[in-house]
């Protein structure tokens, strides 16, 4: 949910441990967005042969431009674009070389515990502390398309699918709040966070055409992966005060895209209609435990115990699904094996939401999840996102018979 927070926070982004390898052994110098890297060494696996080096990754994030990105090599293809199930690690014009490329799709945080870095009283987190945990910290390359003004965009306009060799450029695409433009919502001088909905000053909601749709639908049969992260827009369903009558909000391009793909469906029920209240809250960067995940062989429950999330939307998952979490009475997430490829759905975004992945808000949020003193956990300790992460890109990702993992982490088996 995008939402009203108050207070002040003062913390930075902690991006982890050493990095995992990348595919290659040299030194990659960043282009586009990417600003930081890590120095790394030693053994690295691409695909199902084994390199060895000094070299390390320095900023090495993929340099997209316009609507269509970089033009790669070493992609290759199968069925109309779609990524085959071995191939060579993929190269942006620049030569920054990964085992595969991820593109988050759609806006991403504009409201939660953080104002970009170093936090602020407008309350807006941003998705660049997860897109830059990515690039230096796994064999993937990560890019922000369709992200409007985002920092770190670098593509602003919705992607049309179905152009000629768009897909073709990535393996995973992670689609999440795709509305054209945001507006504030005040209500009787109290913030409700921000809308896309055009009665309040939104920009409207995506709508993608059928072409589009069959498009990413023969992609994913080849082997490309989707995952797809709900919300909860103040106007989901023109029952709050100033929606558009008939508005689905954001859930109407959010089905479109799940529902082309699988027989998973979101709904209209808010996951958790109440959230957390003062210090752990504030520890938890305002979001809710979502607990019930599913234990082996699910390998995309394994080894998380909870992660947050900020209302959001129930699951219906069909008789081809999986069910991977169910919270209470709602399912949280769940996925579906589509030809060769793999389709995962989450109750809400708020895994990409840079006050998820921070060590410390403030002194009384405990880095090691104690609750001594009156102490409380913080994000970082009390979550398992980056495991939920290595589980859901390792699963998305899996046709490309790339190894991906992200520090301190357990690879699923």
């Amino acid at each position: 949910m995008r939402n009203h927070l108050t207070g002040l926070r003062t913390a930075s982004v902690v991006f982890g441990l050493a990095a995992v390898a990348a595919c290659a052994t040299s030194t990659n110098t960043g282009t586009g967005f990417q600003t930081s890297g890590v120095q790394g060494g030693g053994s690295s696996t691409a695909g199902t042969g084994t390199s060895t080096g000094t070299g390390g990754t320095s900023g090495g994030g993929i340099s997209l431009s316009g609507g269509s990105g970089p033009s790669l090599v070493g992609a290759g293809s199968s069925v109309s674009g779609a990524p085959t199930d071995a191939r060579a690690q993929r190269c942006d014009d620049a030569g920054n070389c990964h085992c595969f490329n991820i593109a988050t799709v759609g806006l991403g945080g504009h409201t939660g515990a953080q104002s970009g870095a170093t936090m602020g009283a407008a309350g807006t987190d941003n998705t660049q502390a997860f897109v830059n945990y990515i690039n230096t910290q796994s064999s993937a390359g990560a890019g922000q398309v369709g992200c409007g003004a985002d920092v770190g965009c670098v593509s602003k306009a919705k992607p049309d699918l179905s152009a000629p060799g768009f897909l073709a450029q990535y393996d995973v695409l992670i689609f999440q709040w795709m509305a054209n433009s945001l507006a504030p919502v005040t209500m009787m001088g109290t913030s409700y966070g921000f809308t896309g909905d055009p009665a309040l000053g939104g920009g409207g909601y995506w709508v993608f055409s059928q072409a589009e749709l069959d498009a990413l639908k023969t992609w994913v049969m080849g082997g490309g992966g989707v995952i797809v992260l709900s919300g909860f827009d103040y106007c989901p369903n023109a029952t709050l005060p100033g929606c558009t009558a008939g508005s689905m909000g954001e859930l109407g391009p959010t089905n479109q895209i799940i529902e082309a793909l699988t027989d998973i469906q979101y709904t209209e029920t808010d996951t958790f209609g109440t959230t957390q209240t003062g210090n752990m809250a504030y520890c938890l960067g305002d979001s809710d435990p979502v607990t019930g995940w599913a234990t082996a062989p699910d390998l995309l429950g394994e080894n998380i115990t909870e992660v947050g999330a900020f209302h959001g939307r129930g699951i219906t998952p069909g008789p081809n699904a999986t069910t991977d979490c169910e919270s209470g009475t709602v399912v949280c997430a769940a996925h579906e094996d589509v030809g060769k490829g793999h389709v995962y759905a989450y109750t809400d975004e708020w895994v990409t939401y840079t006050s998820q992945w921070n060590a410390q808000l403030a002194g009384y949020c405990s880095l090691d999840g104690s609750t001594a003193n009156g102490d409380f956990p913080a994000a970082a300790a009390a979550y398992q996102v980056p495991q939920f992460w290595t589980n859901a890109i390792s699963y998305a990702a899996s046709a490309t018979m790339c190894p991906f993992a992200l520090p301190a982490t357990i690879p699923p088996r």
